[in-house]
């Protein structure tokens, strides 16, 4: 990614531009006005990142519980051991999606 000359490739070097950007020591006011739109873009390459994640957390939970429906299928566990499974991966993938909702709208 090419933003006002500064190549951010991967999300390391985005991680760096931002932190190099919270140390330089610049005027508030000047801060508060205005921002680089090399540190807005890295900040939105990082939180891309944060999603992609979490969307591949939230697909590993599905996985999970299909594996789960199919043990339950072919009689290798209980009904209860499925519903205390279902229960904890569906608590699971709720608070996953509960966090990219909430980096979603902060776009």
């Amino acid at each position: 990614m090419s933003v006002s000359g500064l190549r951010c490739p991967s999300v390391q070097a985005c991680e760096l531009v931002l932190q190099v950007a919270e140390l330089q020591k610049l005027d508030t006011s000047v801060h508060e006005r205005i921002r680089c739109p090399s540190v807005l873009a890295c900040e939105l390459v990082l939180q891309v990142a944060e999603l992609q994640k979490l969307d591949t957390s939230v697909r590993e939970q599905i996985t999970l519980s299909i594996q789960l429906a199919e043990k339950l299928v072919n009689g290798r566990i209980s009904k209860q051991q499925y519903i205390d499974g279902d229960v904890a991966i569906r608590a699971k993938r709720d608070e996953l999606c509960q966090k990219m909702d909430v980096i979603l709208a902060s776009l």
